[in-house]
């Protein structure tokens, strides 16, 4: 452990660059205070915010996004410029593609809104700003990795409004792991 650097000389000891508590994390963003982040959770909601939504002075951190029970936060993602789209995919091997802007931009955090409709045991995989071609990560016959590429050309067949079931992916696969 170290001392926090530029501190008031109480010699607050620091052992992580974030004390967790525990809780695994997840993803690290640096950007410019305007950047759009898109963030998702396991249980099928996502919501949108900007870099300085998450600046806090409270030395204990700040929740921003709403989590029950043995739900998880997925890999956040910066926003594009270009991007008029997001992709999110279940662990069923389905896809939905469907407008940015039915995703809200909330500035305070919060549980955000269904992205995908999930059944009995099903979680999202993951949520990203759609720029043209999705890679996916799967396993096929033998139990051999693959990547899914879903062109943008193909990504009309998965298209739809935000809270629908996504359709399942054309390519043959066992499982799918998640956006590559």
């Amino acid at each position: 452990p170290s001392e926090i650097p530029g501190g008031k000389g109480d010699g607050v000891p620091v052992s992580s660059l974030a004390e967790t508590a525990g809780t695994p994390i997840v993803g690290m963003l640096v950007g410019a205070p305007e950047t759009a982040v898109l963030l998702g959770t396991a249980g099928g909601n996502a919501l949108r915010a900007k870099l300085e939504n998450f600046v806090t002075t409270r030395s204990a951190g700040k929740q921003f996004v709403g989590i029950d029970g043995d739900d998880a936060l997925l890999v956040p993602f910066v926003v594009p410029a270009g991007a008029r789209e997001v992709a999110a995919l279940s662990s069923e091997g389905k896809l939905l593609v469907f407008p940015l802007e039915e995703v809200p931009e909330l500035a305070n955090g919060g549980k955000g809104v269904m992205a995908i409709k999930l059944h009995e045991g099903e979680k999202m995989l993951g949520i990203v700003p759609v720029a043209g071609a999705l890679n996916i990560a799967a396993y096929g016959r033998g139990d051999k990795r693959t990547t899914i590429a879903v062109n943008a050309g193909s990504l009309e067949h998965y298209r739809g409004t935000r809270a629908r079931s996504g359709r399942v992916l054309q390519a043959f696969h066992k499982r799918v792991e998640g956006f590559e």
